[in-house]
């Protein structure tokens, strides 16, 4: 099927082919009409009846005709007097009077001229050599002449600044002639310039469109050089636009297209063959580069290399490209490879047929009697014609890679659509996971939250239960002692005994103030208070209660958290009440230190010792509430003292 395709395009490339060069061949039998014999008559070609004057001549009629010197000169044959020659020089000729009706004269060739009559000055241009950057072969110009010229000399006054000499062009005859005569020379020349911009601008939208592919903006540039080319060269132009500084670098076009053809030739091969062209193409963008810094820099220099230089290396590139085609051919039978290959031996032979025309055999001018048509097109249009099919061919390549990039596009398309259906089937899937894990997840966190409330309601209780064992605990301890003092003191002395049944009843008080005041702590509502003087008041009390005694020594102490206070004067409560319960203590010596590692609460007492029993349920709540605030807690006998309690906070804990 891809065949097919393929053999598709191809006729249809070829049919386009035919028509756009059907268009080319009728367009020049159109500049084949007219009076061509005539024109040949009415043109004084600087061949025969010339003298030249070396030098500068007063510019005044009767001083030209009075001056001697004047040497006979024929233009197209090697004059060694004007090699290298920088000056002025005249030249003259006598108007045949047989042309007196012909009203207008056609000046060409020439850099900065002057032309003088019977009657004086009837054209002048550059001679203030303003304008050096010229090609004075396209240079042309009109000049008006008068009946009475006719019968007298022609007077040329020419500035040669050290170039070649002159090859100039006179023509007498009528200016709507000339023009006519140039817009039919110049036609073919308007249609490639249009060919080559249109095939440009739909290039330049192309890579625009595809910028990965650079093949489209080589065949842009190479397009666009081509029309410049086509256009610059076209006498009637200077009637639209003079630009001579345009008509003079019009050679750039050369390196600059080549680079460009190079270029397109690259994207069509792969491996080594495209490294090379790639390359080939940079150095002929860089040799345009310094041609057109040599055109401004010297004429003779520039000329060398845009024409000379170029025609040197373009025999061994056109051999190269057609090794390169021909070794791919061998490898990839491509449609694109065939096309170019199509072009290339066109664009040779027409080259070379025209090349032979030129210099061996004057091919056109026999066959311009008995064929007309075929003799403008090898003397005006033949490498044009070749350069214009070798674009069409170079644009069917476009074509087929526009085509495949089209069916690969297409199929890439194909292929993403069901990529896509199944991406969405993928997503679906997905998509109910998903929702069967949020569901998962909802209920995970339902019974992560349940179970938190049942933990946290807890670790309300065991806090609850913490509190009143320190608070209630102590103060029960001490009652119980009361009690035990008055049973033993109501026989004996009923007096003291009722005092210390007073003693148990201001302890049972105190103890529900401190069970509020717990109530208070718990739901963060006790006012902030002094801790040296809040266990200061619990040691006086407990040795009002319970007639033991205790030592005491507190530094000042820094600000504390009211957590951190609390732990202290817990650990205090519980070791005074563990001390004189399970201890049987009765004597204790408490310090509360502040060092540079944290603060220190040592409590004594010279009870029973400490047996590393384990914690009972007190001590391990002590324990934990020294430990969340970052402190430890330690439990140890003395030789001096029966049983030592130290709780160490950190200072980090404590600011």
């Amino acid at each position: 099927m891809t065949r097919i395709r393929d053999w598709l395009y191809t006729i249809g490339m070829a049919s386009l082919s035919l028509l756009l060069f059907a268009i080319f061949c009728l367009l020049l039998t159109w500049n084949t009409l007219g009076d061509q014999g005539a024109d040949e008559s009415r043109s004084l070609h600087l061949s025969s009846g010339w003298q030249m004057h070396l030098g500068d001549l007063t510019a005044e009629t009767g001083a030209l005709a009075a001056s001697a010197d004047w040497m006979p000169y024929k233009f197209g044959d090697a004059d060694s007097r004007l090699d290298g020659y920088r000056g002025y020089y005249w030249l003259r000729f006598r108007l045949p009077e047989q042309l007196r009706d012909e009203p207008n004269l056609h000046v060409q060739g020439f850099k900065h001229a002057e032309l003088y009559t019977w009657s004086g000055q009837i054209y002048a241009f550059n001679m203030d050599r303003g304008i050096r950057l010229m090609n004075k072969e396209l240079r042309w110009g009109m000049a008006d002449l008068k009946p009475e010229d006719y019968g007298h000399h022609l007077y040329v006054r020419v500035y040669q600044d050290g170039g070649d000499p002159a090859e100039g062009l006179f023509r007498v005859g009528r200016m709507e002639h000339f023009l006519t005569q140039m817009l039919r020379h110049d036609a073919f020349r308007y249609l490639s310039c249009v060919v080559g911009l249109i095939a440009g601008m739909l290039a330049f939208i192309l890579y625009a469109l595809n910028r990965k592919d650079p093949i489209y903006l080589h065949f842009a540039l190479f397009s666009v050089c081509v029309a410049y080319g086509s256009i610059i060269r076209a006498a009637s132009l200077q009637l639209f636009a003079d630009i001579p500084l345009l008509v003079y670098i019009q050679n750039i076009a050369l390196s600059l297209g080549t680079g460009a053809l190079l270029g397109f030739l690259a994207e069509t091969f792969a491996g080594g063959w495209r490294i090379w062209f790639r390359r080939l193409a940079a150095a002929y963008y860089g040799y345009g580069a310094i041609v057109l810094g040599a055109a401004f820099i010297d004429d003779w220099l520039y000329h060398l290399m845009a024409e000379q230089l170029f025609a040197v290396t373009a025999v061994p590139l056109v051999l190269y490209i057609l090794l390169a085609l021909l070794r791919s051919g061998r490898h990839e039978n491509r449609l694109e490879t065939r096309l170019i290959m199509a072009g290339i031996w066109l664009l040779g032979i027409f080259t070379a047929v025209h090349y032979i025309d030129m210099n061996v055999v004057s091919i056109s001018s026999r066959l311009f009697e008995p064929y007309p048509v075929a003799g403008a097109l090898f003397k005006e249009a033949f490498v044009q014609l070749a350069v214009f099919a070798f674009i069409l061919c170079l644009a069917g390549v476009l074509l087929v890679r526009y085509a495949k990039t089209h069916r690969q596009v297409k199929r890439y398309a194909q292929e993403l659509a069901v990529k896509n259906d199944q991406l969405e089937a993928i997503n679906s899937q997905r998509a109910e996971e998903l929702r069967q894990r949020t569901e998962e997840l909802q209920e995970a966190i339902q019974v992560t939250m349940d179970t938190m409330e049942e933990v946290v309601a807890l670790e309300e209780r065991n806090r609850i239960a913490h509190e009143m064992h320190d608070t209630v605990g102590h103060t029960l301890t001490a009652t119980i002692m009361q009690m035990e003092v008055t049973k033993r003191l109501f026989d004996i002395d009923r007096e003291a005994a009722l005092q210390r049944l007073a003693s148990a009843q201001d302890l049972v008080r105190s103890g529900l103030d401190q069970v509020r005041s717990s109530v208070r702590l718990m739901k963060d509502e006790a006012p902030a208070y002094d801790l040296r003087d809040a266990m200061i008041v619990l040691m006086r009390n407990t040795t009002q209660a319970t007639q033991v005694e205790i030592e005491y020594s507190i530094d000042p102490l820094p600000q504390l958290p009211p957590g951190c206070s609390k732990v202290l004067y817990h650990a205090l409560l519980e070791g005074l009440t563990n001390g004189m319960r399970h201890g049987r203590g009765t004597r204790f010596n408490c310090e509360l230190t502040v060092g540079e590692d944290g603060v220190v609460l040592l409590l004594q007492n010279n009870g029973l010792p400490y047996d590393n029993a384990a914690y009972g349920f007190g001590l391990k709540a002590m324990n934990e509430r020294v430990q969340l605030v970052g402190g430890s807690l330690r439990l140890s006998q003395s030789a001096e003292w029966g049983c030592e309690l130290r709780v160490r906070l950190p200072l980090a804990s404590t600011l």
